[in-house]
């Protein structure tokens, strides 16, 4: 009997030693790489791997697996094959670049401005400021009508400024909205009396023009000299005159009308610097009669005839007769008596041309 494993190796017969080596051979091949796992149970059969882990359930355990791939998406996990190594994504899309597929980055930023795309109002563009000129949640960067006004920042006169309506007074392709001197008058809107109205000052760096002084130019003033009448219907628009006076009812009013009374001659200087001409203003006295050569014209002279007595207590108003004689006492050159004879055309009422009545009527000068 074999008392000892060498002695019992040594002792067995040649065919004890034979059965021996069989047995050996056949545990060998139940389990080739001696993980304890069977061969035909073993994912890894020549890699030691007992856990026989496998991470992307492939029946290839990972020991041996060449390419692990948890989420069967394709792609390896080794070396960095795969940008999503849990969540398939066989694309493999990584929007912002930054090696980290997007459907598990949690802060996909394609523009690299270091926003987040569900926070970046421009996701594509980069704009780490994030302005938003009219808050519509795009940023202005990526948005294509910056000041929200519904006309597109291309076709838009103003882009930053809202003006639907695109109004360019001056025409010079910069809306009135945005434009610092919107009607190109050369006088900035700030300073500007008349905004939307050009009304450039006469001269270089002079005032612009405001007759009435109320700081609204004359260019876009509805009444310009202040006189209360609108100018539209103001007989003197440029001439404070509200009390419309229009004495030879035309159409310009007498403060402004250099020919007031109507008779053809100037009153006073016109627009011209011509000096006025007329020796009666304010009465009509067209053929300028001036029986005493004095300047001053017949209808409107108290003394036509030089000597000495008003023509309203004169008995011979048109005949120079200074002691007032009358040789028949009939008092008919009496002021009381100009009525009842009546007052000629173009002559003051009392005053009556009494040359011939002087003689006929008995009432001679001598």
């Amino acid at each position: 009997m074999c008392l000892s494993a060498s002695a019992l190796w040594a002792a067995c017969s040649p065919p004890e030693r034979a059965r021996s080596n069989e047995r050996d051979s056949a545990v060998e091949a139940n389990d080739l790489d001696g993980d304890g796992v069977a061969t035909v149970e073993d994912n890894c059969p020549d890699h030691d791997n007992p856990g026989q882990e496998d991470a992307d359930g492939d029946g290839l355990g990972d020991a041996c697996d060449d390419c692990d791939d948890p989420d069967e998406d394709g792609r390896c996990t080794e070396a960095g094959a795969d940008n999503c190594p849990a969540l398939a994504n066989p694309d493999q899309a990584d929007g912002d670049s930054d090696g980290l597929g997007d459907v598990c980055d949690e802060c996909l930023d394609p523009d690299e401005d270091q926003l987040c795309t569900p926070e970046d109002n421009c996701p594509t563009t980069a704009n780490p400021d994030q302005a938003d000129l009219d808050g519509d949640v795009e940023g202005d960067l990526c948005d294509l009508d910056d000041d929200g006004d519904t006309v597109a920042d291309p076709l838009d006169n103003c882009p930053r400024t809202p003006n639907p309506d695109q109004i360019d007074r001056d025409e010079d392709g910069e809306g009135d909205a945005c434009e610092g001197d919107r009607d190109g008058d050369g006088v900035p809107n700030e300073a500007d009396n008349c905004k939307d109205v050009a009304n450039p000052p006469a001269e270089e760096g002079g005032a612009q023009a405001d007759l009435d002084g109320d700081e609204v130019g004359d260019a876009c003033d509805a009444d310009r000299d202040g006189d209360d009448v609108p100018d539209a219907e103001d007989n003197c628009p440029g001439v404070v005159n509200p009390d419309q006076q229009n004495l030879d009812a035309d159409n310009q009013g007498d403060a402004c009308d250099v020919d007031p009374d109507g008779d053809g001659q100037a009153d006073r200087a016109g627009p011209d610097g011509a000096p006025g001409t007329d020796n009666c203003p304010g009465l009509a006295n067209a053929d300028q009669a001036d029986l005493d050569d004095d300047d001053i014209g017949d209808p409107c002279d108290d003394g036509d005839d030089a000597d000495g007595a008003a023509d309203v207590a004169d008995n011979c108003p048109l005949v120079p007769n200074e002691d007032q004689a009358d040789q028949d006492d009939d008092l008919l050159a009496l002021p009381s008596h100009f009525d009842a004879l009546g007052a000629l055309p173009g002559r003051r009422r009392g005053r009556v041309p009494l040359g011939p009545l002087c003689t006929r009527l008995g009432g001679r000068a001598t």
